[in-house]
């Protein structure tokens, strides 16, 4: 029926966008990588590609007799990050750093980004590009790099997720959304002992203001308390919610 004519439709789409973003974004070296200098020998701009210039296409076949679009070594930036009529570019409209070209392409993280970025892909895609500067992401980007090694090691990528906040991520993923993605790839091994860090653990109540301020609560409780807000306390809340230590006020808090 017609239902079944536009899901077959919508499959087709989805499966040409894909086959495209690897055939014209995703790209990796040759098995034996042309270096710079090299390929800029036959004048034909190798060099600005490999920092971030403009790359010409290549006509050189690869293996399979199917057409290498771009030459050895604009490949070796391993994604493509502007293309506009005849020119491919590593860079942004907003910066021209190895990260931002990567993860403006990874995000945002759903269940069709292992389609997109496949394991393959990924393993020389982080070593290469991700790996070197992991440990100095900035926050607002971190929780992409985390699901990205996600693909090639869940276990490792979990316990980088436990050191995240939401409040500093990008607006486009959160905590939970990053540690689900996490927990769901193959090869997870759920930890013994997931006890999140201290600087996620609730702070101290703080005393009764005693002048009419925000309504702390006697006995050493807290009105941010998810128990002390009895809807957040049906769902079995608990920890902070009213707002949460990130200042977010849930929809179960008492007005």
């Amino acid at each position: 029926g017609d239902d079944g004519r536009r899901a077959d439709f919508a499959r087709l789409l989805l499966a040409m966008e894909i086959r495209g973003a690897k055939k014209y974004w995703h790209v990796t070296p040759p098995a034996t990588a042309t270096t710079a200098a090299d390929a800029d020998s036959n004048g034909d701009g190798a060099v600005a590609a490999a920092v971030g210039g403009t790359s010409p296409a290549s006509t050189s076949t690869g293996g399979g007799g199917s057409v290498d679009v771009y030459n050895p070594a604009f490949r070796q930036n391993y994604m493509v990050g502007n293309v506009g009529m005849l020119d491919a570019t590593c860079t942004t409209w907003f910066g021209s750093q190895p990260l931002y070209v990567h993860m403006i392409n990874f995000m945002p993280v759903t269940a069709i980004t292992s389609e997109l970025f496949d394991r393959t892909y990924v393993q020389e895609e982080y070593s290469n590009v991700i790996k070197p500067i992991y440990n100095k992401v900035e926050a607002a980007w971190k929780g992409y790099a985390v699901c990205d090694r996600a693909l090639v090691d869940p276990n490792a990528a979990w316990t980088d997720a436990l050191e995240l906040s939401s409040g500093r991520l990008d607006a486009a993923l959160s905590k939970s959304q990053a540690m689900y993605w996490i927990a769901t790839r193959d090869g997870f091994v759920p930890p013994e002992d997931s006890e999140l860090p201290d600087s996620d653990q609730p702070p101290p109540a703080a005393p009764s203001s005693g002048d009419g301020g925000a309504d702390w609560g006697g006995g050493g409780g807290s009105s941010a308390a998810c128990e002390a807000n009895p809807s957040c306390a049906k769902f079995g809340l608990t920890g902070q919610c009213c707002p949460t230590p990130d200042g977010v006020r849930l929809g179960c808090c008492s007005r």
